[in-house]
């Protein structure tokens, strides 16, 4: 079943279920008058995903991510040891599930957003947000939201807006810095 979609330029991607697949969620992009299918993609279980005019940024709850063009073309795929935020596996398997106040560590939840069809702003896991170039997968900043969540954010003009208990945080996104 479908579950959910979005437009860019004379593109609809949509994002559906197939039960009898291996991995169940598939995007595929449909355009013109009948909506003709263009491309699909199901070689990654992902639970998110944001597009711009260049870029399909999908995302799993285990802060792994995988960058697509508007062909369908697979750019690049990337881990959470990737990032250099974790030195191990073993690191990310240990951290805790929740931490007061703070809601879920040891995933990521929500929608990544693209600034700038550039720049991937993403959460990842242990409250951190990361930059990474859409092109090359490069990771351009990591930043550690430390009184709010990374995963109830917003992004406004050029900055991202994470939302806590008692406190609003404000980044860059082209730089990851508080402003």
């Amino acid at each position: 079943g479908l579950i959910n979609w979005s437009k860019k330029n004379n593109k609809l991607f949509v994002v559906s279920f197939n039960r009898e697949a291996d991995i169940r969620e598939q995007l595929t992009c449909r355009e013109g008058e009948e909506f003709n299918v263009i491309w699909t993609y199901n070689e990654f279980a992902f639970r998110h995903y944001a597009a711009s005019d260049d870029y399909i940024l999908l995302k799993d709850d285990k802060g792994k991510l995988v960058a697509l063009d508007t062909s369908g073309q697979e750019l690049w795929r990337l881990s959470p040891i990737d990032t250099g935020l974790f030195s191990s596996q073993s690191e990310i398997d240990n951290l805790p599930e929740t931490s007061p106040g703070f809601g879920h560590l040891n995933q990521t939840l929500h929608f990544p957003m693209i600034y700038q069809n550039r720049i991937g702003v993403v959460p990842m896991l242990d409250h951190y947000l990361i930059g990474i170039d859409l092109a090359t997968g490069k990771v351009l900043w990591t930043r550690r939201v430390e009184n709010s969540l990374s995963s109830l954010r917003q992004g406004y003009c050029d900055e991202v807006y994470c939302l806590g208990n008692y406190y609003l945080e404000a980044f860059s996104m082209e730089t990851g810095e508080q402003t």
